[in-house]
């Protein structure tokens, strides 16, 4: 668009100069202009601003005759002012820039970048024109603010798990000593009730843990068959405490076992992504519903909420990441956390229903046979364990559960006292092996003893959920003793 004073030619040549500049700038991307700082009027724009800002027709003429201060935010009136400002004094060829906001038609705002230098000069020297380009830098900005958030979730996941190893280890002392009370108590006396409230209490707080280690990317699956009516049962009373008195979890679930193959605290963080989301829609109440459907080769849970649903000219995004309708609120990567994880499991997740009815969310998992009766495999009686753990209660505690089982065992705080074990000629069938020791990591521990006895069976006791590279069966914290049994059985009645 070329005002009076460019459009008339001085020569033909300066017309072919000027419909080739005009031809060029009219296919970049950015916003070109030169602005007459006397005249107060645009000399030369390449496009319409208003138009790509998506203002209709009849408003652009004005709009793109207007300062550009009518479209800029408030908080960045300053930034334009200072500008002007620089411009006055800068040399020629200098170039001044600043960040701006602009406002779209219907009101959200754009960022920004402007560059700008001296074109003309009056005949005192002063600055007359103006050479300026806008850059659309939204998506630049967006991405910048995603890779920062992606840094504070991964700085939150280290924290998070330092925290959950130290907190596991006291939990995990807490449970045994408990669990040795009840087994030397009956119903009905004193303290046995209270006793049982107390080892719920600790498996709650182990159940907490494993969230917070949910933020750390050093995460093991444990993909086993997994009864998923009893999982989804037993995460109830805890998802109802998560979403609050305002919404009422309801489940139609049967009472036929559905084994899927699955990790239960991936899929406990699945059904706390889709709560949360389904909370945070209503904020004035509502339910959370979920449902079991059963066909050949799959299961589909069904989560819905009765919340103002999902807007159509959404649907396409929700799954993509940093996605978010809650301006202030979230990461945007609950629905992208779900999606990763049922992926994995060779499943689906569709967005089946919105707007006006709540959003409908259909998970799809392939289903699996149920697994062999654990307890009618015979156990096998080792040799010697060596218990490898720097907690000094933990690691009692753990030797003296495994010799009331009519088990030998050797006890090791570090790996030098590991080492000691076998130069005093023990050779151990079992280790198990804390992975974060003081002086050596746990893996390279059990690396060193295969160096001598490399048929040694291992087993890693951890308070985080494990790290990559570790082939080994781990056993997380905070464990029962029962559960700490049936993992010493199973592994050294491997042939």
């Amino acid at each position: 668009i070329w005002s009076d004073y460019w459009a008339i030619p001085k020569s033909s040549e300066r017309k072919a100069a000027a419909d080739l500049l005009d031809a060029v700038t009219s296919k970049l991307p950015q916003y070109v202009y030169i602005y007459d700082l006397k005249a107060k009027r645009y000399r030369y724009v390449n496009r319409s601003l208003a138009e790509q800002l998506g203002y209709p027709t009849d408003q652009r003429a004005a709009i793109d005759a207007g300062p550009l201060a009518q479209l800029v935010h408030p908080e960045n009136l300053p930034g334009l002012s200072q500008l002007g400002a620089e411009l006055k004094s800068a040399a020629d060829g200098s170039i001044v820039a600043a960040e701006l906001r602009l406002r779209e038609h219907g009101g959200e705002w754009r960022c920004f970048r402007v560059s700008t230098q001296v074109f003309r000069r009056g005949p005192t020297g002063e600055p007359r024109e103006v050479l300026g380009v806008l850059a659309d830098i939204t998506q630049r900005q967006k991405q910048r603010a995603h890779a920062g958030q992606s840094a504070k979730m991964e700085a939150v996941g280290q924290l998070a798990a330092s925290v959950a190893h130290e907190y596991n280890n006291l939990l995990t002392a807490m449970s045994l000593n408990v669990s040795y009370l009840l087994e030397t108590s009956r119903p009905g006396v004193a303290g046995h009730r209270e006793l049982q409230e107390l080892d719920a209490t600790i498996t709650r707080a182990g159940g907490l843990t494993k969230h917070l280690l949910s933020f750390t990317q050093n995460t093991k699956k444990q993909v086993q068959p997994l009864n998923l009516v009893a999982m989804l049962g037993q995460a109830t009373p805890y998802l109802q405490r998560l979403l609050g008195p305002r919404v009422a979890v309801t489940t139609s679930l049967g009472s036929s076992p559905i084994w899927v193959e699955a990790d239960t605290h991936e899929l406990e963080q699945v059904l706390i992504n889709l709560g949360v989301n389904a909370r945070d829609a209503m904020p004035s109440g509502g339910t959370f519903s979920i449902r079991l459907k059963q066909s050949d080769g799959e299961v589909c849970v069904e989560v819905s909420d009765t919340g103002p649903g999902i807007a159509q000219g959404l649907r396409d995004q929700v799954f993509e990441p940093f996605f978010t309708t809650r301006t202030g609120l979230g990461t945007g990567l609950g629905l992208t956390s779900v999606q990763r994880i049922i992926a994995g499991y060779g499943g689906s997740v569709t967005l089946v229903d919105s707007e006006a009815r709540g959003a409908r969310f259909a998970i799809r998992l392939p289903t699996c046979a149920a697994p062999p009766d654990v307890a009618s495999q015979p156990a096998v009686a080792p040799t010697i364990v060596l218990v490898v753990e720097d907690e000094p209660s933990l690691r009692r505690l753990v030797v003296d559960l495994l010799r009331r089982e009519g088990l030998q065992v050797e006890p090791a705080g570090d790996c030098d006292e590991a080492r000691a074990v076998l130069d005093s000629g023990v050779e151990p069938d079992l280790v198990l092996c804390d992975l974060m020791l003081p002086k050596k990591h746990g893996a390279d521990v059990v690396r060193e003893l295969r160096e001598r006895l490399p048929e040694i069976k291992a087993l890693f006791l951890s308070g985080y959920a494990g790290e990559p590279g570790i082939e080994d069966p781990l056993l997380a914290k905070p464990f029962t003793p029962t559960q700490l049994i049936n993992a010493v059985e199973a592994l050294l009645s491997e042939q």
